[in-house]
């Protein structure tokens, strides 16, 4: 049986293709010319006083809806690859000894701080960090000249015995340098010697060295 709808006011089949996307589906039908009653047909083609017309199944699309609600967070990504190290910076030992003369050689005093020099050596002593390190770039400069003939000498100590890390203020200068290194070892108990000729005057003594 040929199903038959009552007269509709429908779009023309122009307009429903400008509307709709071209993967949408549409229903075909007959209109009588007259009558304008529809009839679905079995056949693609309508009957003499018909024309063909037809609709979309759906609609033009719709405008964009509101945002959605924030999703849940996501689970934690990989660990990133390790940096690179880090530039290396040195330690700097900055100590001044003060009353020291002569008549005292050999005084000590800690490679940091400010303090008078002592004739034990253990109540001068400070620890080292707990890794070795490289200890170098002595500088030493002396309130007053040691004087003529005279000298007086800094020497860094490592756990009671001398490094090569040492320079010598002779005559009229008031500073001395060196550029030797030692190795110092990890926790070694550190102190600065200083010895000199007899004769030399009071004085104090800044000193200075890098541990890298």
């Amino acid at each position: 049986m040929t199903a038959v709808f009552a007269a509709l006011a429908l779009p023309s089949a122009s307009a429903l293709n400008k509307t709709a996307s071209p993967t949408t589906k549409f229903v075909r039908a007959c209109a009588q010319v007259k009558t304008g009653n529809l009839r679905l047909p079995r056949k693609p083609r309508c009957r003499r006083g018909e024309r063909p017309v037809k609709w979309s199944l759906a609609g033009p699309r719709g405008p964009q809806g509101p945002k959605g609600n924030t999703g849940n967070t996501g689970i934690q990504g990989p660990k990133g690859d390790t940096g690179d190290a880090g530039a290396s910076h040195p330690a700097i030992f900055s100590a001044q000894a003060t009353a020291y003369m002569g008549v005292l050689s050999p005084a000590f005093a800690a490679v940091s701080g400010i303090a008078q020099v002592t004739s034990t050596e253990s109540q001068a002593q400070t620890l080292a960090p707990a890794a070795n390190f490289s200890a170098g770039n002595l500088s030493v400069r002396t309130s007053t000249a040691p004087g003529t003939g005279n000298s007086v000498t800094v020497t860094l100590r490592d756990d009671g015995a001398d490094t090569a890390v040492a320079c010598t203020v002779s005559g009229s200068a008031t500073t001395c340098t060196s550029a030797a290194t030692a190795l110092v070892g990890a926790g070694s108990a550190l102190a600065l010697k200083i010895s000199s000729t007899p004769a030399t005057p009071a004085m104090s003594l800044l000193v200075g060295l890098e541990g890298t």
